[in-house]
């Protein structure tokens, strides 16, 4: 299955959910919200990744970030679960490892993104082949629960691996090493903390945009 140009993604800022670094939900979607309002349009997306969440309250999460997301112009992907990015009409899926595989998201997901959660330069490659959109390869920095870094180098190699396909830069990303990131080809970045707890987001943000990055 090859990708269409019509699915390769536009954004550099993929934000990823974790409501359980906050109180409420609502605190997480206004930081969100002032994260989108900060960032260029079209320039950002948020993957919903709640797998703690029951059914009901993952949904109605989803529905409100799909309406947020939209006002903001960005894109708005749902992690593994399929039948919730349907639901609340999300511009695509986040997979991995012991998820549905690629091929049957494309099946139900047409016209929509698919994005994966690769580990190393072979998986990273061998999931553009299947048909996934873009990737994010992790833990390229120390990060608390991720294994052990690949590094700038690993990064590297990652981008080299996958051609001209967009590879997003995940673990211990925070304004101090974007422009490194982006040094090794990386399309984008991938963060939680830096873009969720951070007491000022928006040096993330400004990095990502900085004269010096490519």
């Amino acid at each position: 299955m090859s990708r269409s140009p019509e699915m390769t993604p536009g954004f550099k800022i993929y934000i990823i959910t974790d409501s359980k670094l906050f109180q409420k939900p609502a605190a997480m979607l206004r930081r969100i919200r002032y994260l989108l309002k900060i960032a260029p349009t079209g320039s950002a997306a948020v993957c919903l990744r709640e797998n703690h969440l029951e059914d009901r309250r993952l949904l109605e999460l989803a529905m409100r970030l799909r309406k947020l997301t939209a006002r903001r112009g960005a894109v708005l992907t749902v992690n593994r679960r399929l039948d919730v990015a349907l639901a609340c009409d999300a511009d695509g899926v986040h997979l991995g490892k012991n998820t549905v595989s690629i091929e049957e998201a494309g099946k139900l997901l047409e016209g929509k993104l698919i994005g994966y959660s690769a580990h190393d330069a072979d998986e990273a490659a061998r999931v553009f082949r299947r048909g996934a959109d873009f990737v994010t390869i992790s833990p390229v920095f120390s990060s608390p629960g991720k294994g052990t870094a690949i590094g700038l180098e690993g990064l590297r190699a990652t981008v080299t691996k996958c051609g001209k396909n967009p590879v997003f830069a995940l673990g211990g990303i925070d304004a101090s090493n974007i422009p490194g990131v982006f040094r090794q080809g990386a399309r984008g970045v991938s963060f939680i903390r830096a873009a969720l707890t951070a007491q000022r987001p928006s040096n993330v943000i400004r990095a990502v945009f900085s004269d010096h990055v490519v």
